[in-house]
């Protein structure tokens, strides 16, 4: 199933098992597709057909711009200070060509340079005021623009960390970094470039144009008029111009994404020397955007050469029918008729008009350099859409949690193929547990219950009598920890590793439950002890070190209920006996989980549950399963035949 958003929009956005999908590709943004040299067909990734409308685009933008809408009216108003005191220039220009170059105006050499002198100071005040302006509309709108992408950012992440376990397994990590780095950045340009910027402009606008009517309506109607024109190609370019930064977005985070699995793989990229087809995979990516990214500038570029050549037009045109007023309407002094237009009010008129182009060209040009913010806006909206799953109940309970968790006619699957039939049992507090079966056979699945990543699609999962769907959730996997067979491991210290969402952790604490997990020891061989900063996924420990620091940080939460899935599956045979001291230690302390694949590990386990096509088939003690010569038996026959003991 693509897992890229259906065409229409969808009314439920939670993001369930294989219900989430971000974009369709409309015939407007679509990249033919494109069979590569590998084979792989690769097509455009574009946004929803779904045209958000601008005041809900800027809906994320509401709750950060409350908390500094001070520093905005700041900005702006230092922006209009900054846009309006150049207007002295024109201002000055016409007045020295009128009044003191022009003889006409019959002012004597004094008067001439005392006008001269005045208007000095004026333009002196002037661009003193524009420094000062200048300095505030920067670093007021920088602060601004730092504050709201921290907001969204915050808001987005934490937004992605409450989506269910099925949303990760659908995206990559690396494209959903993009849209926690690259998309805030783009938002963030977007209330500079947008918000800020046109608040200023269009005030700058209105008022520029008001002095212009002032100096001569007629040249006003002539200049607008060409200028109006504009505005058809603003409706006929701008929204398709969205849609393909969208697409190129959407492309980014693909090669993102990419990226970030080959490099994260790269020990068996180099191990199977795959550098050609992983390579060709990452160019092929690379290709379509490069293919969109050209499209989109073709697009840009007949935007903006309109736009342009229409705003040299207005001026031209203006220049024109100035000088023919010039020439063909001189007034008659002698009659008191006044001129339809003077020299110096012609060249203001021109400063001021290119004041106004200058103003409507960054409008245009902004227009263009908006669409990556609103695209990126469009992106973060499609995100917080999505509903967290499983939901959090209306009023969720925090009761105390020992560890007991009852399984009542429970069925689930991940598509419409349940993978758990009808499966009912309670595991007790304070016992230890293993969970055995061949590949598929639902073993992880429970686990994954367990640990609420998933709601049942039938039956009820019981916490100490208490239905889990009404357990506040961070509450409930406070009092759970879990064991992976891959642990994951941060690029951080060891000691950060092992106290890991552990508030106020003491240095005792930390080495406490090293000690449990025979971890203790080996980090204080390390070169900076328990301060040693681990390398990306704890590449510098061996895979027995990185379980026991794994133990370790389950065991620093103290949980009622631990999970160890097939935690020592890969470890050789004396690591894991270690670590299978460290779980013989924790029987009867808490619940304990194992998912096991060598059943030689789990002699001493309490219970053994035996699963086959997703049902409970046996259950008892290793020597009772042993005894009846049943499932069990057999799994252990194979084993033992095939030397896996």
């Amino acid at each position: 199933m693509n897992d890229l958003k259906t065409d229409r929009p969808q009314p439920d956005r939670r993001d369930g098992p294989g219900s989430l999908s971000f974009t369709t590709v409309p015939p407007a943004a679509t990249a033919p597709n494109k069979t590569t040299a590998s084979g792989r067909a690769v097509t455009a990734i574009a946004t929803t057909s779904r045209q958000r409308p601008l005041r809900e685009l800027l809906r994320p933008l509401h709750p950060p711009l409350k908390r500094v809408k001070w520093l905005v009216v700041g900005t702006i108003v230092a922006g209009w200070a900054k846009f309006f005191l150049p207007l002295v220039v024109p201002w000055a220009t016409g007045r020295i060509i009128d009044r003191v170059l022009d003889s006409s105006a019959g002012l004597n050499p004094t008067q001439q340079n005392q006008e001269l002198w005045w208007i000095a100071g004026v333009l002196v005040l002037a661009m003193l005021g524009i420094g000062v302006a200048s300095y505030y509309r920067h670093t007021l709108v920088m602060r601004t623009i730092a504050v709201v992408q921290h907001d969204l950012r915050r808001r987005l992440f934490h937004h992605i960390q409450r989506l269910s376990m099925a949303f990760f397994q659908r995206h990559q990590s690396g494209a959903l970094g993009a849209r926690v780095a690259s998309d805030i950045n783009y938002a963030g340009s977007l209330f500079d470039r947008g918000i800020v910027q046109y608040a200023m402009d269009l005030v700058f606008f209105v008022g520029a144009s008001a002095i212009l009517l002032a100096l001569n309506w007629q040249l006003t109607l002539v200049a607008y008029g060409v200028l109006a024109l504009n505005g058809w190609a603003i409706w006929r370019y701008v929204p398709r111009i969205r849609v393909q930064q969208k697409a190129v977005q959407e492309s980014q985070s693909s090669i993102t994404g990419k990226a970030s699995e080959i490099f994260a793989g790269i020990t068996m990229v180099k191990a199977h020397a795959g550098e050609r087809e992983s390579g060709q995979e990452f160019m092929e990516r690379s290709a379509l955007m490069r293919d969109l990214q050209v499209g989109n500038a073709h697009f840009q570029g007949v935007f903006q050469g309109y736009s342009f050549a229409l705003l040299t037009a207005s001026t031209a045109v203006v220049l024109w029918v100035g000088a023919w007023l010039i020439i063909n309407q001189p007034g008659d002094p002698a009659r008191g008729i006044p001129p339809a237009l003077t020299k110096g009010d012609l060249v203001a008129f021109l400063l001021y008009l290119g004041s106004i182009n200058g103003t409507i060209q960054r409008m245009i040009e902004g227009i263009v350099a908006l669409q990556d913010g609103m695209a990126a806006l469009d992106r973060i909206a499609d995100m917080l859409e999505v509903l967290p799953s499983p939901p959090e109940h209306p009023e969720p309970i925090e009761p105390p949690i020992s560890g007991q968790i009852a399984f009542v006619d429970v069925t689930f699957g991940y598509g419409e193929k349940p993978v758990l039939r009808d499966f009912s049992y309670t595991f007790a507090a304070g016992r230890t547990y293993a969970l055995v079966g061949t590949s598929g056979s639902g073993k992880s699945t429970l686990c994954q219950l367990m640990l609420r990543f998933y709601d049942p699609g039938a039956g009820s999962i019981l916490v100490d009598g208490h239905d889990l769907k009404r357990i506040r959730q961070q509450w409930y996997r406070s009092h759970v920890a879990v064991v992976l067979q891959d642990p994951v491991m941060f690029s951080t210290s060891v000691r950060d590793n092992i106290d890991f969402a552990t508030e106020n952790a003491t240095q005792a604490q930390v080495e406490a439950a090293a000690r449990a997990a025979q971890a203790h020891d080996f980090i204080l061989a390390l070169p900076q002890g328990y301060n040693t900063r681990l390398g990306e996924r704890g590449v510098n420990l061996s895979g027995g070190q990185r379980q026991r620091v794994a133990i370790a940080r389950a065991l620093m939460r103290d949980p009622r209920l631990l999970i160890l899935d097939e935690a020592t599956a890969a470890l050789d045979t004396v690591t894991e006996r270690a670590i299978q001291d460290v779980v013989d230690r924790l029987r009867s302390t808490r619940t304990v989980v194992i998912i096991a694949h060598r059943l030689s590990t789990i002699r001493n386990v309490d219970e053994i549950l035996v699963m086959d096509h997703g049902r409970l088939v046996e259950h008892g003690s290793y020597a009772d399963l042993m005894a009846k010569e049943g499932h069990f038996a057999r799994l252990a026959a194979n084993q033992l035949a095939t030397g896996e003991e």
